[in-house]
């Protein structure tokens, strides 16, 4: 009896184990589901901002930000496409045809919107300046006028005989 008490345990214990593995893998797509739905709405503002500012609110899109994102993305695209290609050829990895779709698009959400997240904490996290005040300077002393030892007086021709 006691070594199916430890059978049900160690069953017990897997299936806990799988159930929180199965709602992590849901809250990642999720996520990622929201970011790509964030991801192609930004394109759309991005290719209205193509060729000249778009200002929504208080903020304003300049054209390089706009192309900048969406380069981002199909460059993001582009390199997850090559490396899945890479791991088909090398490992043999089954890609089904349906599945290039879903590659495509988290190639280009985390092009685009990953890229800008690590923008945001790289900026965030750029050290703050600090600025010293410069040193006091000290005023030189008053001068103090001294006067000659002997009376000024002119020189002339004959100084050289008085010696």
């Amino acid at each position: 009896m006691s070594q199916n008490n430890a059978k049900d345990e160690v069953y017990t214990i897997g299936m806990i184990l799988a159930f929180i593995g199965a709602a992590m893998m849901l809250m990642v797509v999720f996520v990622f589901a929201i970011l790509a739905f964030i991801a192609l709405a930004l394109t759309v503002v991005c290719l209205f901002a193509w060729t000249s500012p778009l200002t929504l609110g208080t903020w304003t899109l300049m054209p390089h930000e706009a192309r900048a994102f969406v380069y981002r993305g199909l460059i993001g695209s582009g390199l997850l496409m090559a490396f899945t290609l890479f791991l088909v050829i090398l490992f043999g990895i089954n890609v089904e045809d349906r599945a290039i779709p879903y590659i495509l698009l988290a190639g280009y959400t985390l092009g685009s919107i990953g890229v800008e997240i690590l923008n945001a904490q790289n900026a965030s996290e750029a050290p703050h300046q600090t600025i010293i005040p410069p040193d006091q300077q000290i005023a030189p002393p008053p001068h103090t006028y001294q006067p000659p030892a002997q009376p000024f007086r002119f020189a002339s021709w004959d100084d050289e005989d008085g010696r």
